[in-house]
């Protein structure tokens, strides 16, 4: 792993949920003060960037007039270039963090990071933390199909206004985000944010192993953390999650890594839009340690080499979130490029709407 890489976090959320709030309290952390932040706004006034300015000495630049997953895409590849280009800016910067628009799908900003081979020779995606408003959660997700996005491609969920929307309501839209994606962790705003932005990759790069995100249960069993199916009620859970299924996958011995990436290249190509996530943990034949997957629909993040053997030898695990595609199917899918050794370990699918 090339820990020389700047970390490049991702903060997202719809219009209102709290981003801006969320990172001036982190940008006044001595611990994010080596940051250098981009801000996109929709608006041709950009008024983000200066609320970030009057909490941090570290530079801050704006992408305006446009969502970054549409028409300034472009201007966010020349702002990172510049970024990793910037002798000036080696030992004053340790962290890139992008609060995206309201109204932005942050898989295209994960999709530019991966695009680009000096980006990804300098960058790395840390994680992406999106906000949820708990007063406002429920109707967004019925109106606006970017919430959705936001939500199920997030590594954090952070639930805000919690005070106004009161325990109960904040509890139910923890369980109804919680439910659209299994793989995030999912906290309250006013739970310790700045040490969950700051750790929020450590289950699949550093820090912590990453059997903290695997799922070891025995087959069949489905209340681990990254199976767990909120039980909340609503129209909008329905629309959003039927048809979606999590599961993990393992494999009792080494694999093949020509063979596994041609299985994920032909299934990214096949089925991207329903890959709503892909994690896993592969221990590759001749390999010294691991490879991390990551995917987001038909993005395929950058492979990373664990320092510690997070899973044992000779056994690799992937965990997915999927939608309109059969646990079954996949297990066969992978099993006729990989061979043999692959079982479901654990496997649950989201109620079906009533009615």
């Amino acid at each position: 792993m090339n820990e020389a890489r700047l970390p490049v976090l991702i903060v997202s959320g719809f219009l209102g949920s709290g981003k801006t709030t969320l990172l001036r309290q982190a940008l006044g952390d001595p611990r994010f003060e080596r940051s250098l932040v981009i801000v996109n706004e929709a608006a041709p006034l950009g008024i983000d960037d200066r609320l970030l300015r009057a909490v941090t000495n570290g530079p801050v630049a704006l992408l305006g007039s446009g969502c970054l997953c549409c028409v300034v895409q472009d201007d966010l590849k020349r702002s990172l270039l510049e970024v990793v280009d910037d002798q000036s800016l080696a030992g004053r910067v340790d962290r890139v963090v992008i609060e995206t628009s309201g109204l932005a799908d942050p898989v295209s900003v994960i999709a530019t990071l991966s695009a680009h081979p000096r980006l990804t020779a300098r960058l790395r995606l840390q994680a992406v933390a999106s906000t949820v408003d708990a007063l406002h959660a429920e109707s967004q997700l019925e109106e606006s199909p970017e919430f959705a996005a936001q939500v199920q491609c997030a590594d954090l969920l952070l639930v805000t206004k919690s005070d106004l929307a009161g325990a109960e309501r904040a509890h139910a839209v923890s369980g109804l985000v919680g439910s659209m994606n299994p793989l995030a962790t999912v906290i309250d705003r006013a739970d310790r944010p700045i040490e969950a932005l700051l750790h929020a990759s450590s289950r699949f790069t550093t820090g912590p192993p990453a059997s903290r995100w695997l799922p070891y249960a025995d087959p069949g069993q489905s209340d681990n953390d990254y199976v767990r199916l909120a039980r909340v009620g609503g129209s909008a859970r329905d629309r959003h999650t039927r048809g979606v299924a999590a599961f993990a996958i393992t494999v009792s011995r080494r694999l093949d890594w020509v063979a596994f990436s041609t299985w994920l290249s032909l299934l990214v190509h096949a089925h991207g839009p329903k890959l709503l996530r892909i994690k896993g943990v592969i221990d590759v034949a001749d390999g010294e340690t691991p490879v991390v997957v990551n995917v987001v629909r038909h993005v395929v993040h950058f492979p990373e080499h664990l320092a510690e053997a997070s899973v044992a030898p000779g056994e690799s695990r992937l965990v997915f979130l999927v939608r309109d595609i059969a646990p079954a199917e996949m297990l066969r899918s992978m099993s006729a490029f990989v061979g043999e050794g692959c079982r479901l370990a654990s496997e649950a699918r989201f109620p079906a709407p009533p009615g």
